[in-house]
């Protein structure tokens, strides 16, 4: 009895043999298309399981330049089989994002053998800004620690990491920032490359192992390594998933024997059926695996290429509980696209000359007199609303643009000939881009490391209130406008103020004893408005009324005389309009510790 490969949510349990290996349709495409597609020279790359046979230039293990080639180059055979570009996240995201609609509320979780993680990170993060994942599980990420978190920081997402060296292993996964989540260290082993989280699925539990098995690990002790991890688990949560890569050939009953007897101690079934694997002159194998003790809560799996990795498959699935969609952002903006600056002017001073119900209330009058001008100018330049573009990666400039675009050119050129000469051309323009991608990736951190430009990437604020620690952003505003509300309350409060004595008074006049008296008795004129007004940045940021420098700028002819009017008054009754006293404040965190 082997349930390790039983496929539960299919209609009938599937289980692979041997001798079916390659009556599957992926199987037998792929291995047709290799043979079809494969190429006449030889490139060795030694990985951690065995030597492959890559790329179209000889290796030559005394040349550093030669065996230090690109490591997109290790994708040709995939992209061969399967057509897929590497910047493609198109193609790479085809298959979730039919699922993703039709399942918009489950949580989906993928993992994917990314064999080093350094060069590849783009497509991935591309992946989780387009929220088509809730949780990605990346192995084999071959990083180490002067690889820092932030290179791989993805907004939206926490990123928790398992590092072995950078020459193999390694384990990296991102979770959505607003689903309740940790990290279990209790759980986990020091002896295995894994990362367990503990996440809350609206009333259930899930204990969630992220592993990876080098090859070179023996039976026994990764059998005595993992079963106290899932011991531990057990006693947390009844709903267990293990997502690995487990280097065990699933479809062999003879290699597998390990994982099915932990499985068959701990009532596991693996959900994937098809082969995850494929290795050029191997047979396809099983060694990507997602177990569970709770198969019924998990949909048919996904198990496609992307083009990515240099011979897995990504597998998803999703668990059956509903999570909280992922709402995009708008931006709110203000359309001049009909704006006709004689037509706003007419409008404006059709309104401006009325005369106002409360001349000597200066609070009343203003108030009319805003609301005017604003229902003026959303007639004017009305507001609009729109999704914000996707940020490019910080390295990203012209050339290598045009690059990226040429080169998908040339890829869907390719898909619809399936011939040699557009994927020579192909090929040629993708090494291009790779060659591109890295000098730019060069030359931004050179600029910034020497100082010649600065990062307008801003720290996100944690507070430290008393003992209580705030990183909400509503919770910090809101403790920022108190503290700076009430910050002068008591200042002065038990001093008796005497001009005559005052110790400040008495220094100024015997510094400046000629120091002419100031007074707000001499109004100010329509001309000098106008002229402070033109003189106004129109790049600058609107305030909480949402109304720009360019709009004030264009009514400046109509609206200088109601505003020096207002002035005037307020100079006169001593009374500054409330409305004016409102004020946007964003913290900004500067240096040293962010807390």
């Amino acid at each position: 009895m082997f349930p390790i490969t039983t496929c539960t949510s299919s209609p009938e349990p599937c289980r692979y043999r041997e001798s079916a290996l390659y009556e599957g349709e992926d199987s037998t495409v792929w291995m047709r298309d290799f043979y079809k597609y494969s190429c006449s020279g030889e490139l060795e790359v030694q990985t951690e399981n065995q030597s492959e046979t890559i790329n179209d230039t000889p290796y030559n293990k005394n040349n550093q330049s030669v065996a230090k080639l690109n490591t997109q180059s290790c994708q040709n055979k995939t992209e061969e089989i399967a057509g897929l570009g590497k910047n493609n996240t198109h193609c790479i995201a085809k298959e979730l994002r039919k699922e993703r609609k039709s399942h918009p509320h489950n949580f989906r979780i993928c993992h994917l053998n990314i064999n080093s993680l350094r060069n590849k990170f783009d497509e991935i993060q591309q992946l989780l800004l387009d929220n088509l994942v809730d949780m990605l599980i990346i192995s084999e990420t071959k990083i180490d620690s002067t690889f820092l978190d932030s290179l791989f920081a993805v907004e939206g997402f926490r990123f928790e990491r398992h590092d072995r060296n950078s020459k193999g292993g390694g384990i990296a996964t991102w979770i959505r920032s607003d689903i309740a989540t940790r990290r279990r260290p209790d759980i986990e082993s020091h002896n295995i490359e894994g990362i367990v989280h503990e996440i809350n699925l609206g009333d259930a539990k899930w204990i969630i192992y992220s592993i990876y098995r080098p090859p070179s690990t023996k039976d026994e002790l990764f059998y005595k390594q993992v079963s106290p991890m899932i011991d531990k688990g057990v006693k947390h949560s009844d709903n267990l998933l293990i997502v690995a890569d487990l280097n065990y050939a699933m479809n062999s009953e003879n290699k597998s024997k390990t994982i099915c007897d932990i499985c068959d101690v701990f009532n596991l079934v693996n959900i994937i059926c098809k082969p995850t694997c494929f290795k050029k002159n191997c047979k396809p194998s099983l060694i990507d695996v997602m177990l569970t003790n709770k198969p019924h809560l998990f949909s048919k799996p996904l198990n496609f290429s992307t083009g990515v990795s240099d011979c897995h498959n990504m597998i998803s699935t999703y668990i059956k509980h509903n999570v909280l969609q992922i709402k995009k952002n708008k931006i709110c903006y203000r359309s001049f696209r009909t704006f006709c600056e004689k037509s706003y002017q007419e409008d404006l001073h059709s309104v401006l000359t009325e005369t106002s119900t409360s001349e000597n209330d200066v609070n009343t009058e203003y108030g009319e007199f805003i609301d005017k001008v604003i229902l003026i100018s959303k007639k004017h330049a009305p507001f609009k609303t729109r999704y914000p573009l996707r940020k490019p990666v910080p390295y990203m400039n012209s050339e290598l643009r045009k690059a990226i675009y040429r080169k998908r050119m040339l890829h869907n050129k390719y898909l619809k000939e399936k011939t040699k000469i557009p994927w020579e051309s192909y090929k040629e323009q993708r090494n291009y881009v790779v060659k591109l991608k890295r000098s730019s990736i060069k030359r931004y951190f050179s600029e910034r490391c020497t100082g010649r430009q600065k990062s307008k990437d801003q720290q996100k604020i944690v507070l430290q209130d008393g003992e209580k620690i705030l990183n909400n952003v509503g919770d910090i505003c809101n403790n920022f406008n108190f503290f700076f509300v009430n910050v002068a309350n008591d200042i002065g409060k038990d001093v008796v103020f005497n001009q005559e004595t005052h110790p400040s008074i008495k220094s100024i006049k015997e510094n400046l004893p000629d120091l002419p008296k100031f007074d707000f008795s001499k109004e100010t004129d329509s001309h000098t408005v106008q002229k402070v007004i033109n003189n106004f940045n129109v790049k600058k940021a609107t305030g909480f009324d949402n109304f720009p420098a360019r709009l004030l700028i264009a009514g400046s002819p109509v609206m200088a005389e109601p505003i020096t009017n207002l002035i005037n008054k307020s100079i006169s009754f001593g009374v500054f309009p409330d409305q004016l006293k409102l004020a946007q404040v964003t913290p900004l965190y500067k240096k040293n510790k962010i807390l």
